[in-house]
């Protein structure tokens, strides 16, 4: 997708002057293997690289370098696209096809040949087939500058990558399928100044064990990371979450979403929301998905337990949802932040060590969880001074579990009563379509009468809120709803029915004032294949969205930016993508 949005950009430029140079060298692999360089690559001729060359591709104009059938080249550091509205493309395809870079093993991929802030080009960077790339790659090197990485079909990185690495530039690296991966020890930054998406998926794996990863460095940075699928992996030393380096920005936003069966582990401490600027967010969601938070070293002062802190000075929400798991070896949490597991779907956090919580533990039953008594969460120790708050049941502080029993059942459109003292889940069809709506509410110690009347939203609503989504998304549910009984700022936990099919990385949660949508922060978002479910803290209108069943064709966006490719339009992309960024997190 990515490969084909930069071809329609490279097109626009000057193709008069684009020249072709093909050199094929004589190596002892099949009779196509070659490198291939075309338009602007300085030196021309690859017979004269070695590992202290430095090579620009694309500088003043389209270029590009590829290796294939087998063929191996070694360079200096590499220079990928720099002057702002060229593109330059390095590709390493086919197995046994390697490219070395030596010296520093640098490659900067949307970068600039100017000091100072000035933007670079459009770089990409393609690893397919079983090609290999020895090098480091800085992945959004300059200011206003996109770049990509995409590793498929068995290619493979054999050092880190920073993506994102100077303010106002955006780098996306996508690894694909069984047999793609990074074995680097550099490690994974996924946003230092810039902004950053990392995408792991389908059995695809990186695996820094001895290295750090981390997602949003700097207070500059809004980034994510998407580990999905069966098989695929991310493992590292240690993981930052929102970490919050001081920058003259507004605070560092990291997300990172583990669903499918996919695997996240770290062998040193994770840090969720590090510093004051941080706001860090690890979601884990579904059957087989988990995280292992083992920390045997690397631990420090500054931290409240050398294992898996949420919050340190910073904010860190962490949810476990639809099967998934948490294992650490210790668990602290800071006054500012949360964690949340819900309930009768096999979730479980298990820390075999102490657990502090000086913050709030959510535990939450959907309206359609069947009956019954839950400990989800298991700790050597329970200390601290924090609250645990159950919604949808009864806690019991003694045990640490939640009763669960039967919701109240009603239509849409009419109003549902209930004592919270007795009954804590409400269950809301429409009779026309059969779509289902859940809301979960803490008990109540003395009787409490609450009402909750909700109904599909109308097409006016619907239609403003479209207007909004990018292209290829679609409104999937939305609801209106009013209480008596509820007071605004309780947490209550709501469950949107919206079928089947979807990715949890691609749902956004929307929230309507009576007035106008915006995307609502959600930290905890679950997804089990039928409904979408999430914390909220008051009523008036939700909607879910997420894929359309006949999307568009990819070459008209990137990762749901909804921007077209067309010239003269590179200054709304770039600002789409890191609304996108943002948006994805929820600010």
């Amino acid at each position: 997708m990515y490969q084909a949005l930069a071809s329609a950009w490279s097109h626009r430029t000057i193709i008069g002057l684009t020249a072709v140079i093909t050199l094929s060298l004589s190596l002892s692999g099949p009779a196509d293997a070659a490198i291939v360089t075309t338009g602007d690559v300085n030196p021309a001729d690859p017979a004269t690289w070695t590992n202290q060359t430095p090579v620009t591709i694309a500088n003043t104009a389209d270029g590009s370098a590829t290796v294939n059938g087998g063929s191996t080249v070694t360079t200096g550091l590499v220079n990928v696209a720099t002057t702002f509205g060229v593109t330059g493309t390095l590709t390493v395809d086919g197995v046994g096809s390697t490219w070395n870079v030596g010296n520093l093993g640098s490659l900067a991929v949307g970068t600039s040949n100017l000091p100072g802030n000035f933007a670079g080009g459009t770089g990409i960077v393609n690893i397919t087939n079983g090609g290999t790339l020895n090098g480091l790659p800085f992945i959004g090197a300059a200011f206003n500058t996109t770049a990509y990485l995409n590793i498929s079909n068995g290619g493979i990185l054999t050092r880190g990558a920073t993506l994102g690495d100077l303010n106002q530039s955006t780098g996306i690296m996508t690894v694909d399928g069984v047999g793609s991966s990074v074995n680097g020890g550099n490690g994974i930054s996924v946003g230092e100044k810039g902004n950053a998406l990392l995408k792991i998926l389908n059995g695809a794996t990186v695996s820094n064990a001895t290295a750090n990863g981390g997602v949003a460095r700097y207070d500059t940075s809004t980034s994510r990371a998407i580990v999905d699928g069966l098989g695929s992996t991310w493992a590292m030393g240690t993981l930052s979450v929102g970490q919050g380096m001081a920058n003259n920005g507004s605070g560092a936003v990291g997300l990172v979403t583990v669903s499918d069966g996919a695997t996240l582990s770290n062998q040193r401490p994770a840090r969720v929301g590090q510093l004051s600027r941080g706001l860090g967010t690890v979601m884990v969601s579904g059957v087989g998905s988990s995280w292992t938070s083992v920390a045997t070293s690397g631990c420090s002062t500054s931290e409240p337990v050398c294992g898996l802190n949420i919050g340190i000075d910073g904010t860190g929400n962490v949810s476990v949802s639809d099967g998934a798991t948490l294992t650490t070896n210790a668990l602290y949490i800071n006054n500012k932040s949360r964690l949340t597991v819900d309930l009768g779907t096999g979730s479980t956090v298990t820390s075999t060590g102490v657990l502090t919580n000086n913050g709030t533990v959510l535990m939450a039953a959907k309206a359609t969880a069947a009956n019954g008594t839950y400990a989800p969460i298991t700790a050597g120790t329970f200390n601290g001074t924090g609250t645990v708050q159950a919604l949808g049941g009864v806690y019991n502080a003694a045990t640490h579990s939640v009763t669960v029993s039967t919701a109240a059942t009603g239509t849409a459109g009419t109003a549902v009563t209930i004592d919270r003292s007795t009954t804590q889940r409400i269950l809301i069809t429409d009779g026309a379509s059969g779509k289902q709506v859940g809301a979960s509410f803490q008990a109540a110690i003395a009787p409490a009468n609450l009402s909750l009347t909700a109904s599909l939203m109308n097409n006016s609503q619907l239609s403003l809120l479209q207007g909004l989504l990018d292209p290829g998304k679609a409104i999937l549910s939305g609801w209106n709803f009013s209480t008596t009984g509820y007071t605004a700022g309780d947490p209550v936990y709501l469950s949107l029915q919206i079928g089947g099919g979807q990715k949890l990385y691609d749902l956004d949660i929307w929230h309507f004032d009576g007035t106008s949508w915006g995307k609502y922060l959600n930290t905890d978002l679950a997804y089990d294949n039928t409904f979408a479910s999430f914390v909220a803290t008051g009523f008036s209108g939700y909607a879910v969205s997420g894929v359309a069943a006949v999307p568009v064709p990819a070459a008209v966006w990137l990762f749901g930016s909804g921007f077209a490719a067309m010239a003269g339009l590179r200054n709304r992309y770039l600002k789409n993508v890191r609304n996108e960024l943002l948006n994805s997190t929820g600010t």
